[in-house]
């Protein structure tokens, strides 16, 4: 499922997720992608999909900022 979330900490190429609404629980270990990487701090407002298996991938920043791009 795709789920916004904030950023709650980033470590190396993953990120811990606060789902929106949600102050209970933090999602571990959402990976980066490489247009992001470096990109993304504490409170950052995010969409991400999590899948059953526990793998999950940041899709983009909720303000629409993109890095990398040529355009």
């Amino acid at each position: 499922m795709v789920y916004k979330g904030l950023i709650a900490s980033v470590s190396g190429r993953t990120a811990r997720i606060i789902p929106d609404g949600e102050t209970e629980y933090t999602v571990d270990g959402i990976v980066i992608p490489d247009n992001l990487s470096g990109h993304l701090a504490k409170n950052d407002s995010v969409v991400y999909v999590y899948f059953p298996d526990g793998k999950g991938l940041i899709l983009g920043r909720t303000d629409g900022e993109t890095y990398g791009s040529d355009g």
